[in-house]
């Protein structure tokens, strides 16, 4: 038996689903950060460099949602893509980048950057020119790099698709389910689901499953749920970050341990915290936060609490 395998089963059997969240010294105040508009950011596969959403605004001239990267080692920034694109995921070897389109209905594209190609997987002209993968977002990387999972909703509802990285072969592996990510062995993803037999406040819970949709387990139960989202498992698949808000509340960053059960919420900020992404030695945690209108990135060690900028002061 694996790791992972012991981690979940050990998980099922102690704990069940969880109840609620542990508040421990939540993080609470955001250090200065530069006036430089980033979010979504997402780590390359050493960690040195993130590639992120950037507005550029310049007097009267605004180019929204482009692409850039920043090199952690060096401090350079430079863009990579001058398209609308949002939420970004990067290829291991960091000649592909997934995002879907800022359009209705949204549409998942890669952009192969050293050919500077743009090649539509989804929509019109694809190879999924079909009404049931209508509206498409969140689309993520396998581990291998060989799949891709992401989120579409049409008038029949939503569901999670994985499809192989050409786009050919999609099938929708999770009917209802939302914002679905990978696990590092490639064999399990997580997901958030609507259970309607809850009553309001617990019905969107976190849940994970084989990559096929089989052996569905529901990870959480947490109460006076208004929005759950963004899961995103650590390195070493032992914990899952996540968005939680309650109502009243707002949108802060929380920690499931598979092995315990436990949830952890991990900050108290009234600007929000929004998509948490494990880097990859799996001791911190990126983050986009709005300041006074405009987004940030920042960090947080999972060890220490302590939160710094991504572009300080």
């Amino acid at each position: 038996m694996n790791i992972l395998c012991a981690i979940y089963l050990s998980f099922f059997i102690l704990s069940g689903c969880v109840t609620g969240p542990d508040v421990k010294d939540p993080i609470d105040v955001l250090p200065p950060s530069e006036d430089f508009h980033a979010l979504l950011g997402t780590w390359n596969a050493d960690g040195t460099k993130i590639l992120f959403q950037h507005d550029l605004r310049d007097g009267n001239t605004f180019m929204l949602n482009m692409l850039w990267v920043a090199d952690l080692a060096t401090g350079a920034r430079y863009p990579v893509f001058g398209g609308q694109s949002l939420n970004p995921d990067w290829s291991k070897d960091e000649e592909r980048i997934l995002f879907h389109s800022n359009s209705a209905p949204s549409i998942v594209y890669t952009f192969d950057v050293p050919g500077q190609k743009l090649i539509k997987l989804t929509g019109s002209d694809s190879p999924n020119d079909t009404d049931d993968l209508r509206h498409n977002y969140s689309a993520r990387w396998s581990p291998d790099n060989e799949k891709i999972l992401f989120t579409t909703g049409n008038n029949k509802g939503v569901g999670v698709v994985i499809m192989n990285r050409d786009g050919s072969d999609a099938d929708i592996v999770v009917p209802g389910g939302l914002y679905g990510n990978w696990f590092p062995d490639g064999q399990h993803v997580v997901y958030i689901g609507g259970d309607t037999t809850q009553v309001q406040g617990r019905r969107n819970q976190m849940y994970m499953s084989s990559v096929d949709g089989g052996n569905r387990v529901k990870l959480t139960d947490l109460p006076n749920t208004m929005y759950i989202g963004s899961p995103a498992v650590s390195p070493d698949g032992r914990r899952i970050a996540f968005m939680h808000q309650t109502l009243p509340g707002n949108i802060d960053i929380h920690i499931l341990e598979l092995q315990t059960g436990r949830v952890e919420r991990l900050t108290y900020l009234r600007e929000g915290a929004y998509r948490p992404v494990w880097h990859p030695d799996g001791h911190s945690i990126l983050f986009s936060a709005n300041i006074y209108n405009a987004s940030r990135l920042y960090l947080i060690d999972i060890n220490t609490r302590e939160i710094t900028a991504v572009f300080p002061e």
